[in-house]
């Protein structure tokens, strides 16, 4: 067996594997941690243990990467399932040394731009620049760390910051500049074929085509996806399987559309009303559930089963069409069955619909002022109720039997789910219906 090989894991350095194939984190993968500021101590071992590496012409094995070629496009494409953050961090290395010792050049950044993210929008397209643009390191001195002067270019969009992925990434360049600065000569050491200072083993998953289930297994000992970041992912393959050929202009705009104003525009919003802990993936989760739901009774009348202590139907989010279970246990053969995504979102009016109306509730939002308030959404319905005394022009809302009776309804769906009341739902839909309509 081959000095190269090892256990069926081919020896290679990120520079030759990216010049084999086209690398790219998939949507199911979660955002890029290893720059996360509480990883402090692993980043900093972590580099040390490659300056020496590459300094002393010693080798280091970052050991497995596990991945999925597709074999079947222009170019082979690797599907990367097990090795994200080595792989991230040693491509921000290779760009940082790139411009360091000044070889930057069209084939290099040709090679760099192999590398990508299918995770954000946002991720991608800073990969995009920072490729484009080279580091003017007489400049950087007047700044206190890499990232400062990052984010001061005029091509840096503010609201990358939000990005948890691109947060990390300045965090991890930091590091990375904080160590290397004073190295000399690292680039092509780094990509040398004849003794490389940094390999590791790469894996080819011959015999597994990329599914969910098979990333979820092999990334067990990880943070699982939270239910929105899985029904995110799901909603992008389940538009591409559906609308690849049927209709590619709206598969191509409003896909685009849908993965620029999730990690934007809708993102302001929801953000409005964060939890405790500044997370805001249920708070979409519900919208998106209530949207949906509404949108199946409209054409449905099989009743939905609903999750235990909340307003929430019970979801099928594997987005595949005609797989509702049904339940016929609650008395009278009368059947129930599961949310199915899939079904409703298979009409295109319905994806318009979703993402017609997340774009008012920004726009009531953002207001006059163009700065995206809570309290715009809540002078909205102000207008419209009263709560337990008659005022003119408006809808009297009575308190009463103990019920929690609100007039902002929207805040209500999405902040007190489990007391979203079948008439709550009522009067939100008659009022998100007009909205849109007028």
């Amino acid at each position: 067996m081959s000095n190269n090989y090892h256990q069926t894991g081919e020896k290679l350095t990120f520079w030759q594997l990216i010049n084999r194939y086209k690398i790219e984190i998939p949507i199911m993968q979660r955002d890029y941690a290893q720059g996360r500021k509480e990883h402090k101590e692993i980043r900093e071992s972590f580099l040390t243990n490659i300056y020496k590496a590459i300094n002393n012409n010693e080798n280091l094995n970052l050991d497995f990467i596990y991945g999925s070629v597709e074999e079947d496009t222009k170019e082979k494409k690797l599907i990367l399932i097990d090795g994200q953050q080595r792989i991230t961090t040693l491509f921000l290395l290779h760009w940082y040394l790139v411009n360091k010792d000044n070889k930057v050049s069209d084939d290099v950044k040709s090679t760099l731009k192999r590398f990508t993210y299918e995770t954000r929008i946002s991720s991608r397209e800073f990969i995009e620049k920072i490729i484009d643009r080279r580091i003017d390191f007489e400049q950087l001195q007047k700044f206190s760390e890499l990232s400062e002067y990052i984010k001061d270019q005029p091509w840096f969009f503010i609201y990358w910051q939000r990005d948890p992925t691109i947060k990390a990434m300045l965090t991890m360049l930091d590091s990375i500049h904080k160590k290397f600065k004073g190295a000399r000569q690292f680039f092509e050491k780094l990509i040398q074929n004849d003794n490389p200072p940094i390999t590791f083993y790469f894996l080819q998953l011959e015999n597994f085509g990329l599914t969910d289930e098979l990333y979820i297994k092999m990334n067990a000992r990880g943070k699982l996806l939270t239910e929105f970041e899985n029904f995110k992912a799901r909603f992008e393959q389940f538009w591409g399987r559906k609308f690849d050929n049927t209709s590619p202009e709206f598969k191509r705009n409003d896909k685009k559309y849908f993965s620029c104003r999730i990690d934007n525009e809708w993102t302001d919003l929801f953000w409005e009303f964060r939890d405790e802990n500044n997370e805001i993936d249920k708070r979409f989760m519900d919208y998106f559930c209530y949207v949906t739901e509404m949108l199946y009774y409209e054409k449905n009348d099989t009743p939905l089963t609903y999750l235990k202590d909340s307003s929430r139907p019970e979801i099928e989010i594997n987005f595949k069409e005609d797989t509702g279970e049904e339940d016929s246990s609650e008395g009278q053969n009368q059947k129930k069955r599961k949310l199915n995504f899939a079904e409703v979102y298979k009409n295109e009016n319905n994806i318009k619909f979703l993402f017609k109306s997340l774009d008012k509730w920004w726009e009531i939002a953002r207001g006059r002022s163009g700065e995206v308030k809570k309290e715009n959404i809540k002078n909205l319905f102000d207008e419209i109720f009263s709560k337990d005394h008659y005022q003119r022009g408006k809808i009297t809302l009575w308190s009463g039997r103990g019920e929690d009776v609100s007039i902002n309804f929207f805040e209500k769906l999405i902040t007190k789910n489990n007391k979203f009341t079948i008439f709550d739902k009522v009067i939100l839909w008659t009022i998100l219906k007009y909205l849109i309509e007028n």
